[in-house]
């Protein structure tokens, strides 16, 4: 019999010393008169570098052509051979397997047994390729569960250690290295056992298949054990936690921010984790943090950090801005906590996969003692602090392991890089908190209530932005400064421009200048960037860049579909603008703080800043909602409405007058649009009853008009202003004003008749409102004749139809009425509602309707100032919801019922304004509130 010993790689004694050679074996051997070959079979791997495990499968190669080589000695093997074709394999009889756990079906037992195996296979080998080894150790499970499927004719026996004790190791919880189970494989041919025992090499085995425990053997022959149990020595490795690397200080002036630690704790601390952010204990929880630059969220990643360091062993600080720093920070991971010697060179690939072998199983040692058992792992925070471009970090949070990652960054892309992230909203602060943090960080006291109002002027400035008012107040108590001074300085250029520049704190990147990374932007990003900052911040709709004609503008702004989506990522990416939530409509958003800092910067450059803002007015003169004059007074439509744009005329407004006019005036082109635009949003204040704002823009308008008076453009465009204060003057009662401004607009539009030869809407239009302005002189003669002559222009003018001069008919009938011609006037007003029936469709009691909801929500804009008007328009609609109810063949009780809250509301209103009557509800007819109004309101 030949007897082939194969030892395991590593420390495994050789086969010299297992003690075949003498003792109880050979005595055994003896008494039955059998002889047996030993032979030793070594496997050889390389060094570590290139161990595998596949090379180790390898080996078995080897021992197949010794098995065949001892076979062709045996000549009657041979003939056998020749004869039957027997394969070597049938040469074996049985095979020990001592240590290995072939045959067990539990996985994780097998999986934890092969970590062992494969640990003494590298003995005193670097705790890298003691990590290393965890990777493969999947792959030996496969091994060993492939062996398993083959139908072997011989018996296999395996001997491990099972027997739970007080000591603890890689290949079960808790055993004793003297007790060993043992598990015969089935097999078609059993081993057999003469007088039920199997005489080993350790003493005599009692095998009963019906034993409720494994059998177990004593060994008499010490020496021969511990030659074995010497070559499974291990080293041992103590690593450096608890540990904190590169942790920033405490900030002293860190302030607030209790809600957004909070929502850290229920997403990042052990143990708060609730099953929806977590789909099992060994996925990390991840929280990102991210918007604008100064917000701070560097700060409170620190804080967080600091005040939470005892919830976790490791806290590793990482700086993400590039790939390079990442990479060095994340490697030295393994320096820092013992994992290889700062001495020893390496290569970044290996140890950052080391690190991240580490995190997916953290161990207080390394190749010493069981860390399976050793209690609950040491928990880890990893923050990844200003990750402006997310991409890089893909490599680094796709991680298994008991840890937390915290990732701050301006890309609110990075909630992307992994579908565990949750996002914790960083806001601005409020005022309340910004005049506790001006405070603490300036080292004032605010005395009297002026100090807090001041104070709170300077954060609604700021925009609440947490950097900004860190550096205001730096700047105040470095150059002792009140809060009064601090306030004044902010709304000076230049002196804002000095606090923007400064760096007041250590904990800062940089000055509020540098730190939003403008220069970084390509140009497309950068001039894209410069546009928007001449918008209103709050709200810049995109469709503003989707509707402009390249051809119109002055600098080529990247609005072709690739250009504009490429520019608009960066500048999202870059947190200087932030899309709003606002569903369907898509809107960003733009921080006060970078755009001032953008303003600011642009006004060093006069032809960038003209070249930014003559772009600016011709985007908002491309989108605002236009219709054709003579539809001037119908609702409007458009991609944008003009209340939303209405706010980026007011910043255009105030950049023109506060910053372009420092430089000297825009081409006459780039004026006439913005002026276009001024009365555009003049005529939509006064549609919505704010008559004073309404005045001023229209009269910023003007003074362009007549600075370039004569050009046909410029006269058309003086009489729609004039338009817009002839308008506002009839609906404030000014009828001196109301004349003069609809007589200057009659005389241009017949100046322009007379250049074209040909009668318009406008001319015919014009002599309506003058004849609004005699009836408001109570000249109703001279106001019928204009009347008159308006109606007539309107039907000469080819395009004409039906409906669209019934306010021309109805001044008319109102004129002819006051005259006392009441059949005239019951003709002229017949003969507009039969053009009524005819352009519009008969008894539109709809639209009606709709026309009275509309004058109440012009009239409620400024609801103390039109009380009158409101109240009128009430009783009329409630009028009309009485007519409507009885219109059918019943009445409609939803329909009564609003009629008499309409009623009821508007009889109040009454009272309001004439306390002193006498008139019940019941009686007010609607020449009661026609008194109440002027004739242009009614």
């Amino acid at each position: 019999m030949r007897l082939i010993l194969v030892p395991g790689v590593g420390k495994s004694p050789s086969v010299e010393t297992w003690g075949f050679q003498s003792g109880p074996w050979n005595d055994q051997l003896s008494l039955n008169e059998n002889r047996v070959h030993v032979a030793g079979h070594y496997p050889v791997v390389d060094d570590e570098t290139k161990f595998s495990v596949q090379q180790l499968i390898e080996t078995g190669a080897k021992l197949s052509e010794v098995l065949e080589d001892l076979g062709r000695k045996n000549a009657a093997f041979s003939m056998l051979q020749a004869k039957n074709r027997i394969r070597t394999i049938s040469l074996i009889k049985g095979i020990v397997f001592i240590g290995c756990p072939h045959g067990i079906d539990h996985r994780i037992v097998l999986k934890e047994n092969c970590a062992f195996l494969l640990q003494q296979c590298l003995p005193g080998r670097s705790i890298k390729k003691l990590l290393e080894i965890r990777n493969w150790e999947d792959k030996m499970v496969e091994v060993s569960k492939e062996f398993a499927k083959w139908s072997f004719h011989f018996p296999i026996l395996s001997i491990y250690e099972g027997r739970p004790t007080l000591k603890k190791s890689f290949i079960q919880s808790k055993h004793k290295t003297t007790h060993f189970t043992f598990h015969l494989h089935p097999t078609p041919s059993a081993l057999r056992i003469h007088g039920g025992t199997f005489q080993s090499p350790f003493g005599s085995v009692s095998i009963d298949r019906s034993s409720t425990r494994p059998p177990s053997i004593h060994t008499p022959d010490s020496a021969s054990m511990e030659s074995i149990l010497r070559g499974f020595s291990r080293s041992s490795v103590q690593l450096n936690l608890p540990c904190r690397i590169d942790q920033p200080a405490p900030n002293r002036d860190f302030f607030g921010r209790e809600g957004v630690m909070e929502d850290l704790d229920s997403v990042l601390l052990p143990g708060h984790q609730t099953a929806e952010k977590t789909d099992s204990p060994s996925v990390p929880a991840i929280a990102a943090l991210f918007g604008v630059a100064g917000l701070g969220k560097t700060q409170v990643a620190s804080q967080y950090a600091y005040t939470r360091s005892h919830k976790f062993e490791a806290v590793f600080w990482i700086s993400a801005e590039d790939t390079d720093k990442l990479e060095v920070d994340f490697c030295n991971i393994a320096t820092r906590i013992g994992l290889v010697s700062e001495k020893e060179p390496h290569n970044p690939n290996s140890t950052k996969e080391l690190v991240r072998s580490w995190l997916s199983k953290p161990t207080r040692t390394v190749g010493g003692k069981s860390d399976i058992d050793q209690g609950s792992p040491p928990k880890w925070l990893l923050v990844f602090d200003n990750a402006d471009r997310p991409e890089i970090l893909e490599d680094y949070v796709d991680i298994e392991g008991p840890g937390s990652i915290l990732v701050t960054s301006r890309d609110p892309q990075v909630c992307n890089i992994s579908s565990h992230m949750v996002a914790v909203d960083l806001p601005p602060f409020t005022e309340e908190e910004a005049l506790g943090f001006f405070k603490k960080s300036s080292r004032q006291s605010f005395k009297t209530e002026k100090d807090y109002e001041d104070c709170r002027g300077i954060s609604r400035q700021l925009d609440g932005l947490p950097l900004a008012l860190g550096q205001v107040a730096g700047v105040a108590k470095e150059q002792i400064l009140t809060i009064s001074n601090v306030r004044e300085m902010l709304t000076d250029k230049g002196d804002r421009n000095h606090i923007f520049d400064a760096t007041s704190s250590r904990y800062q990147r940089g000055s509020l200048s540098s730190i939003f990374a403008f220069t970084e932007l390509d140009a497309n990003s950068q001039f894209m960037a410069q546009v928007v900052a001449c918008f209103h911040p709050d709200h810049i709709e995109e469709s503003i860049f989707k509707h402009v004609d390249q051809a119109r503008t002055i600098v080529q702004l990247p609005v072709e579909r690739a250009e504009y989506f490429k520019a608009r990522a960066k500048l999202l990416r870059a947190s200087i603008i932030r899309q709003n939530d606002r569903g369907e409509k898509e809107q960003w958003s733009m921080h006060r703080v970078p755009q001032q800092v953008i303003r600011d910067r642009l006004s060093m450059d006069p032809k960038r800043q003209l070249e930014a803002f003559s772009n600016a007015v011709k985007l908002i003169n491309s989108v605002w909602p236009a219709v054709s004059f003579e539809k001037r007074h119908t609702k409007r439509y458009g991609p944008i409405t003009r209340e939303v744009l209405h706010d980026h005329v007011v910043s255009l407004e105030t950049m023109f007058e506060r910053e372009i006019l420092l430089h000297g005036r825009p081409s006459e082109d780039i004026e006439f649009e913005f002026a276009t635009i001024l009365q555009e949003a003049a005529w939509w204040l006064y549609e919505r009853g704010n008559f004073l704002r309404s005045r001023v823009t229209a009269e910023k308008g003007l003074d362009f008009c007549e600075r370039y008076h004569g050009g046909k453009r410029w006269l058309r465009l003086s009489a729609l202003v004039y338009d817009v204060l002839g308008c506002i003057a009839n609906g404030t009662n000014r009828p001196m004003e109301s004349m003069n401004f609809n007589s200057t607009q009659l005389k241009i539009r017949k100046e322009l008749s007379s250049q074209s030869g040909k009668e318009d809407f406008e001319l015919g239009y014009a002599h309506n409102q003058m004849g609004c302005s005699w009836m408001m002189a109570k000249d109703f003669k001279k106001g019928a004749q204009l009347f008159r002559e308006a109606l007539n222009i309107w039907h000469r003018v080819p395009g004409y139809t039906k409906g669209l001069a019934l306010m021309e008919y109805a001044n008319l009938g109102m004129s002819l009425w006051l005259q006392d011609q009441i059949d005239e006037a019951a003709e002229v007003l017949e003969e507009g509602q039969r053009e009524s029936e005819d352009g519009l469709g008969k008894m539109s009691t709809g639209s009606f309707r709709a026309f009275a909801d509309q004058a109440l929500s012009i009239y409620g804009v400024n609801e103390e100032e039109h009380v009158p008007e409101i109240a009128r328009t009430t009783f009329l609609k409630a009028n009309i919801s009485y007519k409507v109810a009885r219109s059918g063949d019943g009445v409609t009780e939803i329909d009564l019922e609003e009629g008499a809250q309409l009623l009821e509301k508007a009889y109040l209103m009454y009272r309001q304004v004439v306390p002193q009557t006498k008139i019940l509800m019941g009686e007010l007819k609607e020449s009661d509130f026609d008194e109440l109004v002027t004739f242009w309101s009614r």
